[in-house]
């Protein structure tokens, strides 16, 4: 499962959960159309440490 077929199962159970996607093969493409789905944040690794704050 990856992190956007997760998400859509926590937003089955837990719809106002914030979900956080750490990703290693991530996008600019995939994390506008995860934001847009609801995904509070969109990182990918390495993680930034200044990104988290």
């Amino acid at each position: 499962m990856d992190g956007m077929a997760m998400f859509a199962e926590l937003q089955k159970h837990q719809p106002i959960m914030p979900v956080i996607i750490f990703t290693a093969y991530g996008s600019i493409p995939d994390a506008v159309a995860a934001t847009q789905q609801g995904v509070f944040s969109f990182l990918t690794k390495p993680v930034d440490r200044e990104a988290l704050y």
